[in-house]
């Protein structure tokens, strides 16, 4: 799993890691993106009728947080997660722009090794470790795209095992909403990823995030859809930093989306003196809200 500490490191040159370009499930109406992404049930390619209410839709499990511990209750199968899922986030959101509500749905595909241990809490009986992470909307037309979640680094992707959902919001030029998904969560902070439907595709944004922290390293990131074009500025400080006459040193990077697609347009480092405000080490609220489903997402 991914620390904030390892994205300090590159924010210091002036990057944040990124996508290699890859991990878009296509044009997913059979549901096929990923190893694990289906469509129970029907062989039908509408999982319901245009326009009608999605039934039975799956709700968050917000008892764990499979995002830090790779282990999650079993959900049951239903129209719309295949078997053996489990670690779901979920909530409705115009991600596709029609002015309808449309279904988005992360979940992970979940083994038989039970978390039990000797001596533990017979509740972990429940508890299976967890692998390939999904993105999945249920558009408003009854249609499913999906894709599997994933981080690159150095031109390499990186399969995330668990992701949640976290923030749905309109923040760039397409008419979609945009889908902020955490994707790691250690006492050093949490990293997030973003997604975006585009011509019948889930692309991600191709810049990995973060926010939180501990005593040597925080981070936090905003949305500005006012910009021209819309922006999202990362900050990442470094306590202490060599060769800085501050408490911190601060690395603002500034990114323009083009589409879902997010761009870096300017850098700047400089010192700070005090301790970053709880508004700088959060997921800003132009991202927003901030899903509910992960306990550990700023409110």
């Amino acid at each position: 799993m991914i620390g904030l500490s390892a994205i300090v490191t590159a924010a210091t040159i002036g990057l944040i890691l990124g996508f290699s370009g890859g991990g878009s499930g296509g044009n997913d109406h059979t549901g096929t993106g990923g190893s694990n992404a289906r469509t129970p049930g029907h062989g039908s390619a509408a999982l319901h009728q245009p326009d009608a209410e999605f039934v039975d839709t799956p709700k968050s499990q917000n008892d764990l947080d499979g995002v830090s511990s790779d282990q999650c209750p079993l959900e049951s199968a239903n129209r719309y997660l295949p078997a053996r899922s489990g670690c779901v986030t979920a909530m409705r959101a115009d991600i596709a722009g029609g002015g309808r509500s449309d279904l988005v749905l992360v979940y992970s595909h979940l083994d038989h090794s039970s978390a039990a241990y000797p001596g533990g809490p017979s509740v972990w009986k429940t508890y299976f470790g967890a692998s390939d992470a999904t993105l999945a909307v249920v558009l408003a037309d009854g249609h499913r795209v999906s894709t599997p979640i994933s981080t690159g680094a150095n031109g390499r992707n990186h399969r995330v095992r668990v992701a949640a959902l976290i923030a749905v919001k309109h923040v760039d030029d397409d008419p979609g909403d945009e889908i902020f998904l955490e994707v790691s969560h250690i006492s050093s902070g949490s990293n997030a990823v973003a997604y975006g439907l585009k011509d019948g595709r889930l692309v991600p944004a191709g810049v990995l995030l973060s926010y939180g922290g501990d005593s040597g390293s925080q981070g936090g990131f905003d949305c500005q859809a006012a910009a021209e074009p819309p922006e999202l500025v990362q900050r990442v400080f470094l306590f202490g930093s060599p060769g800085v006459r501050a408490r911190w040193k601060e690395t603002e990077l500034t990114y323009a989306w083009h589409g879902p697609k997010l761009l870096k347009i300017a850098s700047r480092t400089f010192g700070e003196n005090g301790n970053p405000s709880g508004r700088e080490i959060a997921i800003g609220a132009g991202c927003g809200p901030v899903g509910s489903a992960n306990p550990h997402a700023n409110p």
